[in-house]
């Protein structure tokens, strides 16, 4: 069967010793047949020959826990135990390379390089020194700073190390500074009433922020305000009354203006969009009519019922319940119905929904109707599943072919200025297997609303720096947030977690994510392109969507082509 077929060519691969291809068709036989022995322990085999020890040993105990009676993994077993124990660590040529890539500086390669060298051998000092140094030299001082404390705790009278421990502790405070970003619980107001916005302050800077004042554009009047002080990595939530003075869309600059510890002086504008609208009571009014109530969450409204033949409810999301209807052509479809949508966020639907249709392309869901009347709907191309629903981890082969499709979607809206900012497994469908976007300006809508607690217009696991710091946004946080997805789907884990979204936020903002091959061994043919997607600065990261599917595509056509060579 294709248990045997995959289990070997593992082994073929492996007397070529290309042990990662070997171990990545062991793993796609042990997901056709758990029980596999043969493949565990053949597994076990191909890490042992990398050298990793004690990932053949988890092996070869999977592959005795099925048949007690297996000698040749209880063989295998003992032979690594012994190997673990006393064999020489294979570090000399991973420490190698990184010390070539730091002095070429590539420092980002040669960090990886010296990650490989300490999953072998955590003792190793001069690799922890070295990486110490890229640390720094790329200037992100509090994670040399952490090396250094680790290659001292392996030699505590290591002067050198000790020095340039100093020595970057000096950097990091002069390079410390706050960095204040700000959101707001919601954006739509009634013109010319006073209403309390909540502003969360967060500081994902390095240093504290004393005497932080907002000052707001002419177009609102306030009240409220006074100055607070944030540490770094805190945050504050404040209550402000806000009034706006105009109606219409509005845009509002918030200016931040703090100092640090050294006396030096800061100052940084936010900018947001409000929708303002005259409050409209009267039952007369068209837009105020088209507002449903809450209905029973499970069935069609009444206003929309005798427009389909049948109904099905599949779910309900943050944004909308979402049933399965057949129209009166015999067509099935997806509709979704916001569930609560207000008067301003009612214009800004239509104007999201229009520029989703106009995204005509085999890898985005269609959009077949929409309106506000008799209330806010639309219908959708019907879709089998979301990556959210695969079991992971996901082959990387397959994994990466689903995030080059999805990426052709991207490709298109990007070419007419379009991009998505809130993409997730959710909202990735699955037609046939094929990928398609969806939900595009969804997240804007729900952030108008007054009545959401959605606040940014993304969602947080996914969210890019940018996003987190309320800075420009373009093509590249889609390229993030494509990497969050690949990496999510290789590894079954997210990199970044918290248990709240302030800890989330902080993670995303100031911490690396272990590397994908390290959390699950089968995604490691894949880390430099997630890495690169997960780059923190938008300018390291893949500048388009096609530049990703240059590095994905020359991944999945040696894939494909060692494929071929050992059907």
């Amino acid at each position: 069967g294709y248990t045997n077929a995959w289990s070997g060519k593992g082994v073929a691969l492996s007397n070529l010793d290309r042990y990662a291809k070997a171990i990545l068709c062991y793993d796609r036989a042990l997901e056709i047949d758990p029980g596999y022995t043969n493949a565990w322990n053949n597994k076990g085999n191909a890490l042992d020959d990398l050298g990793r020890y004690a990932e053949a040993i988890l092996c070869y105990d999977r592959a005795l826990e099925i048949d007690p009676e297996y000698t040749l993994a209880k063989n295998n077993r003992e032979c690594a135990l012994k190997k673990k124990d006393t064999a020489p660590k294979n570090t000399d040529t991973w420490n190698s390379r990184g010390t070539t890539l730091k002095n070429q500086g590539r420092y980002a390669e040669a960090i990886r390089c010296y990650d490989r060298v300490l999953e072998i051998d955590p003792e190793y000092a001069s690799a922890w020194f070295s990486k110490d140094n890229a640390l720094d030299d790329l200037g992100r001082y509090g994670e040399a700073i952490q090396c250094f404390d680790r290659a001292l705790e392996i030699d505590p009278e290591d002067t050198f190390t000790k020095n340039a421990r100093d020595d970057a502790l000096k950097k990091k405070a002069a390079a410390a500074k706050p960095d204040i970003s700000i959101t707001l619980s919601h954006t739509s107001l009634y013109a010319n009433e006073w209403d309390k916005i909540e502003l969360t302050l967060l500081n994902t800077g390095t240093a504290p922020a004393s005497g932080i004042t907002l000052s707001f554009s002419d177009d609102v009047e306030t009240r409220l305000l006074r100055p607070v002080d944030l540490a770094a990595g805190e945050s504050m939530t404040v209550e402000v009354g806000i009034r706006p003075r105009a109606m219409g869309k509005i845009p509002l600059e918030i200016t931040a203006r703090y100092s640090d510890a050294r006396g030096r002086a800061y100052e940084q504008t936010t900018s947001f969009w409000l929708s303002v609208v005259p409050r409209s009571d009267s039952p007369g009014s068209p837009l105020s009519s088209s507002i449903p109530r809450p209905m029973t969450p499970k069935s069609l409204p009444p206003e929309i019922v005798e427009k389909y033949v049948a109904s099905e409810f599949i779910g309900r999301g943050g944004f909308a319940r979402v049933f399965k209807v057949q129209k009166s052509d015999g067509s099935w479809v997806a509709l979704k119905i916001p569930i609560s949508l207000d008067e301003a966020t009612g214009r800004s639907f239509i104007a999201e929904l229009q520029n989703w249709t106009s995204l005509i392309h085999e890898n985005i869901v269609r959009v077949n109707d929409y309106n506000i009347l008799p209330l806010p709907y639309f219908e959708m191309e019907l879709c089998d599943g979301t990556l959210a629903e695969l079991e992971k981890p996901v082959p990387p082969d397959h994994a990466a072919w689903l995030i080059f499709n999805a990426c052709e979607g991207l490709k298109y809206a990007h070419a007419r200025s379009i991009a998505h900012r809130d993409l997730k497994p959710q909202n990735i469908m699955l037609v046939d297997g094929v990928p398609k976007v969806a939900d595009w300006g969804l997240s804007k809508v729900m952030t108008e609303s007054k009545t959401t607690t959605v606040a940014g217009g993304f969602t947080a696991y996914y969210a890019a720096p940018e996003q987190i710091g309320n800075k420009p946004k373009d093509q590249r946080t889609d390229i993030w947030q494509i990497g969050v997805i690949l990496y999510e789907l290789v590894t079954g884990k997210l990199p970044f977690a918290g248990e709240s979204m302030i800890e989330i936020g902080m993670a995303i903002a100031t911490e690396a994510p272990e590397r994908p091959g390290a959390v699950h061994p089968g995604a490691e043919p894949l880390d430099e392109i997630i890495q690169k997607c997960l780059e923190k600065d938008p300018a390291q990261r893949y500048q388009s969507v096609a530049d990703l599917q240059k590095d994905l595509t020359a991944y999945l056509k040696m894939n494909y082509a060692e494929s071929l060579k050992e059907s």
